[in-house]
């Protein structure tokens, strides 16, 4: 599509394009099931997304294959502005980004190949600027959500659940399991809030969800077994039946519906 390779799912008269990182392609269980389960409503959905590839020009880690990602994303917002494209989604893991280990590797390139860092410098504010820039220049001809971040850390990992060793005896955490809300993540997702909704932007909130009083959710709703498939990842099984905060951008009623 446009020259991309993207993933398609669904015969809906009208396309939403999905842009962002792996916690964006987390969602593709989810189009796949309403594809299946709502054939009249849901949407052609694309994918064209790449694993630690946030979708903010100018952002980028050491971590990463940065001019990889740079002619990716760059690709990608130019193909969200083709006349086929009705509705335009945003997301990415923010926090991975934003918090915790991620303002030590990551930095902003800005229009003069000047490096702005994170750490010490203004690179946050320039990143965020910067995506506010990108939902503006789209929400100008399209339909533009931003998917907030969900819950990640390793009070998440499955594997927390897990006692005792393979040489002896192990046994798994039963009933519903939580892990306290990361005020960190927190607190960025309401700047990420406020940086959509000054742009055009609609916003999906997972934390809304996934938590309550304080407490996130570790296990699925229906059982005891993990919710999770790493430490930021949500198993296929829940988005796939949980994870509707998505379907407004995938569907075409109510919120979802295309100008």
């Amino acid at each position: 599509m446009g020259g991309q390779f993207v993933y398609r799912t669904g015969q809906g008269k009208h396309n939403v394009l999905l842009i962002g990182d792996s916690h964006v392609e987390q969602y593709a269980p989810r189009a796949l099931e309403l594809a299946r389960t709502e054939p009249a409503r849901a949407r052609t959905v694309y994918f064209a997304t790449k694993g630690s590839c946030p979708p903010v020009p100018g952002l980028f880690s050491r971590l990463d294959a940065g001019a990889d990602c740079d002619e990716r994303r760059t690709a990608v917002l130019d193909l969200a502005l083709q006349p086929q494209i009705d509705t335009v989604v945003l997301g990415a893991c923010w926090s991975c980004y934003f918090t915790g280990a991620g303002p030590v590797v990551n930095y902003f390139v800005d229009d003069k190949k000047a490096v702005h860092p994170f750490v010490n410098g203004d690179g946050i504010d320039l990143s965020l600027q910067s995506l506010g820039e990108v939902l503006k220049r789209l929400s100008a001809h399209k339909k533009v959500y931003l998917v907030l971040g969900n819950p990640v850390g390793m009070d998440f990992d499955p594997l927390r659940q897990i006692q005792g060793s393979r040489l002896g005896a192990m046994t798994a955490s039963a009933g519903r399991l939580t892990a306290p809300v990361p005020q960190d993540q927190a607190q960025l997702n309401t700047r990420l809030k406020q940086v959509a909704l000054a742009n055009g932007a609609q916003v999906i909130e997972p934390f809304a969800s996934l938590c309550a009083s304080g407490a996130c959710i570790r296990s699925m709703p229906d059982d005891d077994s993990p919710a999770y498939k790493d430490i930021g990842h949500l198993r296929p099984r829940y988005t796939r039946s949980f994870a509707t905060y998505i379907d407004p951008a995938l569907l075409d009623e109510g919120a979802g519906a295309a100008k």
